[in-house]
């Protein structure tokens, strides 16, 4: 694994801190491109009106959530050459539909047409470097979890993230402190 790894710098060496912003331009179009759905596909009405149309509104106020700032964080990796890999039991929708990077066409059978705007639309497509995936994963969370680890290994360029559900862990009322 050396000759792979061996250029990466780790932080504990010293090295003076890097720039690390992204052009606020560049943000807004990879914004724009996460909902970008080709005439092909049409996504649910309430995920056109509660989903796309906020998202694309948020642009216009500069007042992004959680998902929009999501999507710009895997878009700009993914532009620096990054390979982002997102797996879990609903990473494609969100545990709590926030996420939505996945669209399926609600008029097919099944939604068995989707699209991937962070990796299929037109701006991504002319300047990412790097792959997007989002990857539905059965509750095989251990089997998931070794795999994206191994993956993770295989190149310092892929940034492998596991969402899991912690009420398959345990019970939440165990957190409840007197």
């Amino acid at each position: 694994m050396t000759h792979k790894w061996g250029s990466m710098q780790f932080s504990q060496w010293g090295k003076d801190p890097s720039d690390t912003g992204v052009d606020p331009e560049v943000l807004k179009n990879i914004v724009k491109s996460s909902v970008e759905i080709p005439d092909t596909i049409k996504p649910h009405q309430r995920l056109t009106r509660m989903h796309i149309a906020h998202r694309l509104k948020s642009i216009e106020e500069d007042k992004f959530d959680w998902a929009t700032a999501e999507a710009m964080a895997c878009g700009s990796l993914t532009i620096d050459g990054y390979n982002v890999r997102i797996v879990g039991e609903d990473v494609e929708r969100g545990t709590f539909s926030q996420r939505h990077v996945v669209f399926h066409d609600s008029e097919s059978l099944g939604g068995s047409k989707f699209t991937t705007p962070l990796r299929d639309s037109k701006y991504m497509r002319e300047h990412a470097k790097g792959r997007f995936a989002a990857l539905n994963t059965n509750l095989n969370e251990l089997g998931t979890m070794g795999y994206e680890y191994g993956y993770s290994l295989e190149n310092p360029k892929n940034l492998c993230l596991w969402e899991a559900q912690f009420g398959d862990f345990y019970n939440p009322a165990q957190l409840i402190v007197d």
